[in-house]
């Protein structure tokens, strides 16, 4: 199964938000199942389906102070309740002759670089390398080829 990049009609909303959080309020991406012989967050082995999409909602750039506090608790909840009942609605319909035996939601987190391009950097001489690919939220569904990107850019800096 390829990954599905897809687009659904929208819940009327007047929020006013951006056109590119609008765009993505209207879309999902499923992954692939992937197996996990060992489970994944406490569930039994066996093959997980991701799927996710909804909405970019940014940090007030006015409350950067309490970014930090305000991501912490974020990443520590469940996610967006409404979102998650909308993506496995979405997720039914896209697949409605699969049995899924369970439903997790789980917090995720968008980054954004200024021009979306992968940024490699080595820190030293140690062979540390910091790589950021400000993903623009699209880092899901092409994660393998991103990896094969820094690699690539790694190998190239360390002269391998």
């Amino acid at each position: 199964m390829p990954t599905v990049k897809y687009q659904f009609a929208p819940a009327p909303s007047d929020d006013g938000g951006s056109s590119q959080s609008r765009n993505e309020a209207m879309s999902v991406y499923v992954l692939p199942p992937i197996w996990y012989p060992d489970g994944v967050l406490g569930l039994d082995p066996g093959w997980y389906v991701k799927i996710g999409g909804g909405a970019n909602d940014f940090f007030d750039e006015n409350r950067a102070d309490d970014a930090v506090a305000d991501l912490d608790e974020w990443m520590r909840s469940d996610g967006d309740e409404s979102v998650a009942d909308r993506l496995h609605d979405v997720l039914v319909a896209l697949m409605p002759d699969t049995n899924f035996l369970s439903v997790q939601s789980k917090a995720c987190v968008t980054t954004c670089s200024d021009d979306g391009e992968l940024q490699c950097e080595a820190l030293g001489d140690g062979g540390v390398v910091l790589a950021v690919t400000g993903c623009q939220g699209k880092a899901a569904g092409p994660a393998d080829a991103i990896g094969r990107a820094v690699a690539s850019e790694v190998a190239a800096m360390l002269g391998a």
